[in-house]
């Protein structure tokens, strides 16, 4: 009966926290950073190792875009 009241306490306090967004998002469009950063430990220090790091453009979710074409060089 704890768990279920706890359950219950939680989803009415999610609810009561979300406000409905009454204006309109505008998207602005950003950079964005990938890379894969990786970490060895020789025998007295640390090697780190930088893969290829890739710099793109964001784009809308229900933007008709090719992902290829917001990489920048």
């Amino acid at each position: 009966m704890k768990n279920l009241s706890q359950i219950l306490l939680f989803f009415i306090l999610t609810l009561w926290s979300c406000e409905p967004i009454d204006e309109e998002v505008i998207y602005e469009e950003k950079l964005t950073v990938f890379s894969n950063v990786e970490f060895r430990q020789n025998t007295n220090n640390f090697l780190m190792f930088i893969n290829p790091i890739y710099v793109s453009l964001t784009a809308e979710l229900n933007q008709d875009v090719q992902r290829d074409s917001l990489y920048l060089n």
